[in-house]
């Protein structure tokens, strides 16, 4: 039998006190939201036991397939919002990896043995795995995920049009009227919807401004840039005046290959990023960006399910939160 994961056990991985611990699984407010992420993750990394001793007579299960990379910062701040929540209103949930390979009869008779209340399902997700996962007839939430446009179950994710609609706004107010584009659109829907955004602004009010689009597939680890076209574009005698990334790691990226080649950010070429991800990497603390409250999604996401529970028959719907402009320093105003 597996020895059972203890609070000690996280913070002794992690360094932390056994209380430091203990106050970031509760959603302690005064706990940095990095430091809670940080602890969660660790948690579920080390197979924790979330299930709560109290005996609770609703219980959501927190799905998460294999593919989902959860060493991202960003969803450990999401599920961490989500299951604080969820304590809050005294209800009880798991977690259980979604994994293609195993027997689609084995994965849901455990959901229906567990006795769910319903299913929230993070992260990666398509269409066939939403006609699996429908299939017990739970109240069901697909939370920012990425491969599917299903119009069948509640919906909750990032305004990813609207959001870099602005952006490209924002870039257009800074007098740039020459912009690339940069993320591969076949990275996930998210990345599409800010691709179609960004070019329906030039559309609407930008006449006479040049789009460059960088959106082939990636070729880097996660697939979501294509370094080389970056760094043609970089180097081409009409290089653009400003980027608008689909996400802050290929904003990164941008800046990395920006500095391999000389030029300066935002002297020489001005970015863009999205997300608002916790980052160390020395950029981010000059990115503009567009940043989405993970947490706030969390929490909403649990306020959904619980709806959805209590009113089965009710259409499903599709819920936005809106990306805010965190402004830094890697704009330039060619306005002037």
């Amino acid at each position: 039998m597996a020895k059972k994961v203890t609070l000690q056990m996280i913070a002794d991985d992690l360094g932390y006190s056994k209380s430091l611990v203990s106050l970031a699984l509760a959603d302690y407010k005064y706990v940095h939201t990095e430091t809670k992420s940080k602890v969660f993750l660790k948690a579920m990394q080390l197979g924790y036991d979330f299930k709560r001793k109290i005996n609770r007579s609703l219980k959501f299960t927190l799905v998460f397939s294999t593919f989902t990379d959860l060493d991202k910062p960003y969803w450990s701040e999401v599920v961490t919002g989500l299951t604080a929540r969820l304590e809050e209103l005294k209800v009880g949930f798991e977690i259980a990896k979604y994994d293609k390979l195993m027997p689609q009869y084995e994965f849901l008779s455990n959901l229906i043995k567990r006795k769910n209340s319903g299913i929230i399902v993070v992260a990666a997700c398509d269409d066939e795995d939403v006609r699996i996962l429908s299939q017990p007839r739970l109240p069901i939430l697909l939370l920012d995920t990425n491969k599917t446009y299903t119009t069948k179950c509640d919906v909750l994710m990032s305004s990813n049009y609207f959001s870099s609609f602005e952006a490209a706004g924002y870039l257009y107010g800074k007098g740039h009227r020459h912009i690339a584009f940069a993320g591969s659109v076949d990275a996930s829907i998210s990345f599409r919807q800010r691709y179609n955004g960004f070019c329906d602004f030039f559309k609407v009010h930008g006449g006479g401004c040049k789009i460059v689009p960088l959106i082939n597939k990636g070729d880097d680890q996660f697939g979501i840039v294509n370094s080389k076209d970056v760094a043609e574009c970089l180097k081409s005698g009409e290089r653009p005046t400003a980027f608008f990334c689909a996400n802050d790691p290929v904003a990164i990226r941008v800046f990395e290959i920006a500095q391999e080649i000389d030029l300066k950010i935002p002297d020489d070429i001005s970015v863009v990023g999205y997300d608002g991800i916790s980052s160390d990497h020395p950029f981010m603390k000059i990115l503009t960006t567009f940043y989405t409250d993970r947490h706030a999604m969390g929490r909403t996401a649990a306020d959904m399910i619980l709806k959805r529970y209590n009113e089965p028959c009710g259409l499903p719907v599709k819920v936005e939160v809106p990306s805010v402009l965190k402004e830094g320093g890697s704009v330039k105003d060619i306005s002037i």
